[in-house]
């Protein structure tokens, strides 16, 4: 029995001898590099028969902990061009089953990686091409399929390069050419590293880097997926020095293997962001067109189709304090904007002038808007834009806090910061007396016109208008089916209106020039009839009406500049205390020597006045005049208390041609 137990002893010493010298000797070969880089080549040489692609190790070292040091490992792709090239790799290996085709590796560390996606002359990209073989292995024998894992790789110093041979641009300063991009700078952490046949995926976190045209990113975090020929990217977020990009996903699809040929027309997007503040000076690496704006926005939203044909649904984007745009669009014929039909659907859009004037572009003036679009405050529009940037339809509802206007508009930018327009406008509520600033003479403004004209830097209106001012409040007073013909040119209107409602009648044609220092009027007006007292012009009587045909030429802003003639012809007033009937009254000013002459000559009276005078003065003074010689009919004029008489020094001179039988007749003279 204790022989037994002897032999059983050691059999159990050599079994355990056996089991810690085979790996100590094992360990000990594998310290040596020679044993190393053969084991490691072996191992490179299974996966590139694997693959395909040849893989070179420039010196290995092993510990007992499984901890590996890969110097100078290059992996080169199906073309023999260089796919990934490492400087330092320090791995963990987890599992390795070749027969299963499984390699499982733990924590790595990886020294100035050098990626490169290269796409031939025919389309087809290395990284494609590879991935392709691994799954015609795969297809040959469906029941394996090679599985490569990284838990943790930490990118030091690295570097990737996507390319297009067919590319003739190279770097550009200032941009981002997606066929030729090298990013530099490469830092970061991978985890979850995972290639099968079919498809490469990885998480990323923390990973910065530098464009070579000058793009910046501070901190990257997105999970990777290249999935056949796509390259999908979710969960993106982007930190710069002045923007934060947060993106649901961001995928680009080809539709056929060779599709990245053709970019533009070839490969679907799918966009879909949330919640992102961008700066226009980072949008300008991909967008030419902003470079050296730098100017905020908030945005979201999602964008889909291909760059020819794009659409975008649920646009939200906010600049400065008001500027609000919430839309959908539609874009066919990118990336040349003048070619390209465009439908913009605003559910939303509210700005201020203010936050328009904020918006710079370099080497142009900044923007300065009349005070008119100040006047309007925030401003809402609802409604489309569908045609051309060269010609293009505005339809919708533009609210303000001085009114609302309704637009069925045909819009033609001419160049020159000149667009020409022609269609439909409808106004509500317009606050006239806000915009001229005399809130006691001018109320709201209800009209609907067809127009056509141009406007030139939001300064320079002009337009042929023809429409209704279907009322218009003025001097308390509400006119209404007022017919508007003519053009309005920077405060000049030449043209038609006739008025036709119960307490006047009226059809005035002519030129009035408010945009010279001194205002000119030349019109003609035919007053069939006009109850004064209803129209807030005559407040004592109560029946004060009037007929009146006039001519008028005239120009001035005052009376000591006034020039011109006004004429009465076949005019009748009629109030309470009977009826005038003027047959020809002329009203003529002009500055003789320096000194204004107003010449009054009519059927009833001639009067000459000649001095400094005015309005208020001249008015003042006559009644004085006929109170005195008329004290039964006229009354003298009584002075506000608190209020001074107006000021003067003119001759008057006046010559009664006729009166009716109670007045007779009489001259006069008198210097005031």
């Amino acid at each position: 029995m204790a022989k037994i137990i002897k032999k059983i002893v050691r059999v159990v010493l050599i079994i355990a001898a056996v089991l810690i010298m085979v790996p100590l000797i094992l360990f000990l070969l594998l310290q040596a590099p020679r044993i190393q880089t053969w084991t490691v080549s072996r191992l490179a040489n299974a996966v590139s028969a694997k693959t395909g692609a040849e893989i070179s190790i420039g010196r290995v070292s092993y510990s007992l902990w499984h901890e590996i040091v890969l110097d100078d490992l290059l992996f080169r792709d199906l073309n023999g061009d260089t796919l990934l090239a490492v400087r330092k790799v320090d791995l963990r290996i987890r599992e390795i089953r070749p027969s299963h085709q499984l390699y499982k590796f733990g924590t790595i560390d990886i020294h100035e990686p050098d990626f490169r996606m290269i796409q031939d002359t025919s389309g087809i990209m290395n990284l494609t091409a590879y991935l392709r073989s691994l799954k015609s292995d795969r297809e040959r024998d469906s029941t394996k399929g090679i599985d490569i894992r990284f838990a943790d790789i930490d990118l030091l110093d690295g570097s990737y390069t996507l390319s297009n041979m067919s590319d003739t641009v190279g770097v550009v300063p200032g941009s981002v050419n997606f066929r030729n991009m090298h990013i530099g700078n490469i830092n970061g952490k991978v985890r979850d590293l995972r290639v099968i046949p079919d498809s490469v995926s990885m998480v990323i976190r923390g990973l910065a880097f530098q464009e070579a045209g000058g793009f910046l990113s501070r901190s990257l975090d997105v999970n990777m997926a290249v999935a056949g020929s796509s390259l999908l990217f979710r969960e993106v977020d982007i930190l710069t020095d002045s923007s934060a990009v947060l993106a649901e996903k961001i995928l680009l699809m080809p539709r056929e293997e060779d599709s990245w040929k053709d970019f533009i027309n070839d490969v679907r997007i799918d966009f879909q962001f949330n919640n992102s503040i961008v700066n226009a000076s980072d949008i300008s690496f991909f967008v030419r067109p902003l470079a050296g704006i730098s100017e905020k926005v908030s945005f979201s939203g999602r964008v889909t189709g291909t760059v020819a044909e794009m659409k975008g649904k649920n646009i939200r984007i906010d600049y400065e304090t008001s500027t609000r745009l919430r839309f959908d669009f539609d874009v066919s014929g990118l990336p040349e904007i003048n070619e390209s039909y465009l439908f913009i659907s605003f559910t939303d859009m509210k700005t201020r002038a203010s936050d328009i004037e904020q918006f710079t572009i370099p080497g142009r003036k900044p923007v300065r808007l009349p005070v008119v679009a100040h006047d309007m405050g925030l401003i809402t529009y609802k409604g489309s834009f569908t045609g051309f940037t060269t010609d293009f339809v505005s339809f919708g509802r533009l609210t303000t806090e001085r009114g609302a206007f309704d637009t069925d508009l045909s819009l033609r930018p001419d160049g020159g910061n000149t667009f020409g327009f022609r269609g439909s406008l409808r106004t509500s509520g317009v606050d006239l007396g806000y915009i001229t600033r005399n809130s006691k003479l001018f109320g709201g403004l209800w009209m609907h016109a067809d127009v056509d004209g141009s406007m030139k830097s939001f300064r320079h209106l002009s337009a042929n208008i023809n429409g209704v001012i279907d009322s218009v409040e003025i001097n308390s007073y509400l006119f209404r089916n007022i017919s508007v013909s003519g053009k309005y040119a920077d405060r000049i209107w030449d043209g038609s209106v006739e008025v036709s409602e119960p307490n006047i009648k009226m059809s005035l044609l002519g030129r009035f020039d408010l945009e010279k220092s001194k205002p000119e009027f030349d019109f003609t007006m035919n007053l069939a009839n006009a109850d004064l007292h209803a129209l807030n012009l005559i407040e004592k009587d109560s029946v004060f009406r009037a007929t009146a045909l006039v001519t008028a030429n005239f120009r001035g802003n005052s009376t000591e500049n006034l020039e011109g003639d006004l004429r009465l012809i076949n005019s009748t007033l009629n109030n309470s205390n009977g009826k005038l009937n003027i047959y020809d009254l002329l009203v003529s000013s002009e500055i003789v020597s320096g000194e204004p002459h107003l010449r009054l000559r009519s059927d009833f009276a001639d009067a000459d006045i000649r001095g400094q005078y005015t309005i208020d003065a001249i008015k003042r003074s006559v009644s004085s005049m006929t109170a005195d010689l008329f004290p039964s009919r006229f009354k003298k004029p009584e002075t506000p208390k608190g209020e001074q008489p107006a000021e003067a020094m003119f001759s008057l001179e006046a010559r009664i041609k006729r009166t009716d039988k109670q007045i007779g007749r009489a001259s006069c003279r008198e210097r005031v």
